[in-house]
């Protein structure tokens, strides 16, 4: 029945993907395993290590202990009955790891595609290791570490809560001074119906308002079988007609340096080189060989 009931909801999406794009799965699914291809070619031990550690930033870190204790007490309390559902999170949160370390073993942008494991990550870490207290409150000084222990968490969670609020911050500006700044130089520098190809088309996509090709595959999906190759790249450039291209340099070294593009504009927004990054830029792509 519950898988049934599971189908109820996951057999509409996999007929939409089918209908749509032709495949089971989004776009989405296939365009980043292409892109990031070169970190599938790591040892599975490596991958499930960056990946499974990436949500263990800052007090989940010290929580570990706690983690493990929690995850213990859960799987101890049995698989079947009512006892059942509090290892149920603990599997979502292995399997998504587990997926993402055979699938997509990327952890940029503080391990984004893992923050929803944090919750779970939180909870069963916080619930052992007060598991953990009650059970040493007077056995000495096991009983002192623990507790220094889970102190030194707490003060790593409200120092984290600061530095995250400031990591954050960060990133906003990024964000603005470099793909928001430059969607809103195309559409201010740019004809209304100039073809844009961005890497990548979020912020371009909402206001600039051009028709655009997306290099990351995500809505063109044409592109995935060739998404590393930066000369079959700009061939299809070329064929679909685009008028400027939009990306970092370094993402596409090759690409950047071809004669036929000629860089119009460049954010040179200070807090992306202050944070070891480069700026965006604008390249008006001409025609011909």
């Amino acid at each position: 029945s519950m898988a049934a009931g599971a189908s109820l909801v996951v057999a509409p999406y996999l007929a939409l993907n089918l209908h749509l794009s032709g495949t089971l799965w989004p776009n989405t699914f296939y365009a980043k395993q292409a892109e990031y291809a070169v970190l599938l070619a790591q040892p599975l031990p490596v991958r499930l290590w960056r990946v499974g550690t990436a949500p263990l930033v800052g007090a989940q870190a010290l929580l570990v202990p706690g983690l493990l204790w929690g995850a213990w007490r859960a799987v101890r309390r049995g698989l079947r009955g009512p006892a059942a559902t509090w290892w149920l999170p603990l599997a979502w949160a292995a399997a998504t790891v587990a997926v993402y370390a055979l699938r997509l073993p990327v952890t940029y942008q503080h391990g984004r595609y893992l923050i929803p494991v944090v919750p779970v990550l939180l909870v069963y870490g916080v619930g052992g290791t007060a598991a953990l207290l009650a059970r040493t409150r007077r056995r000495g000084w096991r009983g002192v570490l623990l507790r220094a222990w889970s102190l030194s968490a707490v003060i790593l969670f409200l120092a984290f809560l600061l530095l995250g609020g400031r990591a954050y911050a960060t990133d906003v500006a990024i964000i603005e001074g470099e793909m928001v700044a430059v969607a809103r130089w195309i559409n201010q520098h740019t004809p209304p119906d100039a073809l844009i190809a961005v890497h990548d088309i979020g912020a371009v996509g909402y206001f600039a308002r051009r028709p655009l090709l997306d290099l990351a595959g995500l809505v063109n999906p044409e592109v995935v079988p060739f998404i590393r190759d930066e000369a079959r790249l700009m061939a299809w450039l070329q064929e679909r007609g685009a008028d400027y291209l939009v990306t970092f340099p370094s993402w596409y070294p090759v690409l950047t340096t071809d004669p036929r593009l000629e860089e119009v504009y460049r954010t040179n927004a200070a807090v992306t080189v202050e944070q070891g990054g480069e700026n965006m830029a604008v390249y008006a792509i001409r025609r011909g060989p």
